[in-house]
């Protein structure tokens, strides 16, 4: 199945066309507005946690330094889905099988043979939920030269979104550091919204047994 104007059901992970109103499998009335929000939370958690994380990762692995930077994406949404998967476990306290049992649900939708990885090899799977969960932890724990490029790229997509930018005299050392600061505080503004509330994660799925 094509993914293209396809949204997920909270309740019971079937995918269904972005315009119902209703789920077509269990009926549970689909809150469009509750769908994005959740949805951009979660390809903050991705995009930052898992993506930006094992690239930084291998990088300082294989060269002992971080110099290059990366200008990532934000991935497709089967990911998301997978996420969510995931942090029903990990922040919400379903079983490992159960959310492996999610996974494998979405997976079946979709044809993205790539993510056959996510239910073939479980160790992936682990690692996957565990960097999410660490990003949920605002990267507690993990090593300090790749929270600071996390933050770093962090604070270059929040730049992206200030307009107010051409204002600033950046010739001018004290609006530079007014610049940062203020990047800075809008950057981690949205890491502290963008992560999914444990009731959330608990509620997901309830209509699968």
């Amino acid at each position: 199945m094509t993914i293209e104007n396809k949204i997920i059901c909270f309740h019971c992970a079937t995918l269904i066309n972005a315009k119902e109103k209703v789920c077509s499998n269990c009926d549970t009335i689909v809150d469009k507005n509750r769908y994005e929000r959740v949805n951009n939370k979660i390809h903050q958690y991705i995009q930052f946690g898992y993506t930006y994380r094992r690239r930084y990762e291998k990088q300082l692995k294989e060269t002992g330094k971080i110099e290059e930077k990366y200008r990532l994406e934000f991935i497709g949404d089967v990911y998301a889905w997978i996420g969510l998967a995931c942090l029903s476990g990990v922040i919400g306290s379903a079983s490992w099988e159960f959310v492996k049992k999610i996974v494998g649900k979405i997976i079946s939708q979709v044809d993205e043979p790539e993510l056959e990885i996510f239910i073939s090899d479980e160790k992936s799977l682990q690692r996957f939920s565990n960097y999410l969960l660490d990003y949920h932890r605002s990267f507690k724990g993990v090593n300090d030269d790749i929270q600071d490029v996390i933050f770093e790229e962090m604070e270059a997509h929040a730049a992206e979104g200030l307009s107010a930018y051409k204002t600033y005299d950046f010739d001018d050392k004290n609006q530079l550091l007014e610049y940062f600061k203020k990047v800075s505080n809008i950057a981690r503004k949205k890491h502290k919204k963008s992560k999914i509330s444990v009731k959330f994660a608990k509620e997901l799925w309830k209509e699968i047994e």
